[in-house]
């Protein structure tokens, strides 16, 4: 949402947040306030379980690098779009770290590919 500087109405599966139709009305049509943290010390701990270092940027570093992570000598510096969708989107961290794992794979294999298949840190420009 923020990268592409719209947002939508969704909601997620009904199996999931069973709602009665008002409710579901007014969640659309109002204004809902949403609020989700993420354990980074968690998220740390579940990366060094694959045999990868993840360290969580925070403070003005969070704006353009979320995580930071490293298996041998390969590295990779992860945008703060993974972050959002951790957070909101239902992303788990298995899913995060095989992610990674991928990614790391490739670059091990071709440190080129860097230049071509990693995501842009602010995809406003893209999608502007």
């Amino acid at each position: 949402m923020r990268d592409r500087r719209a947002s939508f109405g969704s909601l997620a599966p009904l199996a999931i947040f069973p709602l009665d139709p008002e409710a579901i009305a007014d969640l659309m049509l109002g204004h809902l306030e949403l609020r989700t943290m993420l354990r980074g010390d968690l998220l740390e701990q579940a990366f060094a379980a694959h045999g990868i270092s993840a360290d969580i940027m925070f403070g003005d570093d969070a704006d353009e690098v979320f995580l930071r992570v490293e298996r041998g000598r390969v590295s990779l510096a992860i945008p703060p779009s993974l972050r959002e969708r951790l957070l909101f989107e239902l992303l788990t961290p298995d899913s995060a770290i095989a992610l990674a794992e991928g990614m790391l794979d490739l670059l091990a294999a071709d440190q080129h590919l860097a230049d071509d298949v990693l995501p842009a840190t602010d995809e406003s420009g893209i999608w502007a």
